[in-house]
């Protein structure tokens, strides 16, 4: 893990909040969802196995969303292990830390996508990524679309988590990305799927750098701004999506001969 959160130093988390843990890992993006021998990550409260997370993959960092049970109530410490393992690894790897859970926390009240300046002090370069590197990517489906204010076309919404890291909600049970699914046998369903969710992780990474770009250039501080760029990653991945997947597919079928030609015509 990148920080230890044991018994004496355990991890903060407000009841109403994902707990967040981050792991270093050399494995690839795809690793738990890859189709020949995908990683398996079991995690475990008090030593029984639980499903209520989801782990996101990125660039060396794995992180960790853990949706606190129910039960707990603040001013509990809870003890969690988790195990990574794959084909490849007689022994799983194991990781346990200490979550303490702390009073319901009111929503910020600041402005929308504010970053503090990145730390100056030399260091482990994986541990100073630029906010932009470290999506947190969540999967939604129909059942939670109320929730996240999605319909059948919605496709990205981005949200400031207040950690330094944006959260990416993808509409997995989108209409264009079932369509496709449904249409094409040729290409399995955890392909079109992976495709998907990264495709539109790649278009609100790219509206979020030109936003920022936008203001560290013209020094704009102005709020509204900072809230209408949610709003137009929202608007832009919704009219994106019917065409994502045909895109990428066609774009991977070019061959260098009809590239020759397309340039013999221009």
């Amino acid at each position: 893990m990148i920080k230890d959160f044991d018994n004496n130093n355990p991890k903060h988390s407000p009841i109403n909040t994902r707990a967040r843990i981050q792991y270093k890992t050399d494995v690839e993006n795809d690793y738990f969802d890859r189709d020949s021998d995908p990683g398996i990550f079991i995690l475990k409260l008090n030593g029984e196995d639980i499903q209520n997370f989801s782990v996101n993959l990125w660039n060396g960092i794995a992180t960790l969303n853990i949706e606190l049970p129910e039960s707990v109530k603040p001013g509990m410490l809870l003890h969690f292990l988790s195990e990574v393992n794959d084909v490849s690894r007689i022994e799983p790897i194991s990781e346990e830390f200490y979550i303490l859970v702390e009073d319901k926390i009111k929503e910020s009240s600041g402005r929308p996508g504010y970053r503090k300046p990145p730390s100056s002090d030399k260091g482990d370069d994986t541990e100073k990524t630029s906010y932009l590197d470290l999506p947190n990517v969540i999967e939604v489906y129909r059942d939670e679309w109320e929730r996240h204010e999605f319909d059948r076309d919605s496709a990205l919404k981005v949200i400031d988590s207040g950690e330094d890291i944006y959260d990416f909600f993808v509409n997995m049970d989108n209409i264009h990305l079932l369509t496709e699914k449904k249409a094409n046998s040729k290409i399995a369903n955890k392909l079109l799927d992976a495709r998907y969710k990264y495709g539109m992780v790649l278009i609100g990474i790219a509206i979020l750098n030109d936003h920022k770009n936008s203001q560290n250039n013209h020094h704009n501080e102005n709020s509204s701004d900072e809230i209408n760029v949610y709003e137009r990653i929202s608007y832009i991945s919704k009219a994106i999506s019917p065409i994502l997947l045909p895109m990428i597919s066609g774009l991977g079928e070019l061959q260098e001969e009809e590239i020759d030609v397309a340039n013999e015509d221009d």
